[in-house]
């Protein structure tokens, strides 16, 4: 999935992170994931979840903290949801939401989130 298509349906419309108009060029480890899993083919584009979807009620999951968000860019200076000490209300990045809710419907699992070790 071309970098700005998948701008636009994920970070624009469900990040709280994301800033229109900034010379951002780096995306989140979620964002990235979700990205890989799309181009080869383990998630068609087609069926992910259009408009909002819900904050997971989960909050964090061991699972993605450590092999999505111990790899993001943003995670030492920029993330409010992985911050130490926590930061009360934080939110995860679009991304991470995404990957919690393919997760909680089966449409996902640990076993595939293992293969997208090198993105």
């Amino acid at each position: 999935m071309p970098s700005s298509d998948f701008a636009d349906y994920l970070c624009r419309e469900h990040c709280p992170y994301y800033r229109i108009g900034t010379a951002e060029t780096l995306a989140c480890q979620g964002a990235l994931t979700v990205a890989a899993l799309v181009g080869r083919g383990r998630l068609p584009r087609a069926g992910l979840p259009e408009g909002t979807f819900p904050i997971p009620p989960t909050g964090h999951m061991s699972g993605l903290d450590e092999r999505i968000c111990g790899r993001c860019e943003f995670r030492a200076a920029d993330c409010d949801f992985q911050a130490h000490p926590p930061i009360p209300d934080s939110l995860p990045c679009g991304g991470y939401r995404l990957l919690v809710l393919l997760l909680q419907s089966r449409r996902l699992t640990d076993a595939d989130l293992a293969t997208i070790d090198d993105v």
